[in-house]
């Protein structure tokens, strides 16, 4: 595997939530879609399908607080 910056992320890939500090989360899960937000500085949003204790849900994390476990 490559770099596991989440820059790197793509559709498929199963990722880690991390903090700002770079420290695992524990939460887990795989990249479903992303988008870019418009703004002055633009960021990219990574859609994210969690399972929590009452189902799944897609997440949309920013892509520098994740990090790539498995690629696709």
């Amino acid at each position: 595997m490559g770099n596991n910056h989440g820059s790197f992320a793509k559709v498929g890939d199963f990722v880690e939530a991390i903090n700002p500090m770079g420290e695992p989360t524990g939460l887990h899960g795989v990249v479903v879609g992303e988008h870019t937000m418009s703004a002055i500085v633009p960021k990219r949003m990574l859609h994210v399908l969690v399972t929590w204790n009452t189902g799944a849900e897609v997440e949309h994390m920013i892509d520098s607080y994740v990090r790539v476990v498995s690629e696709s």
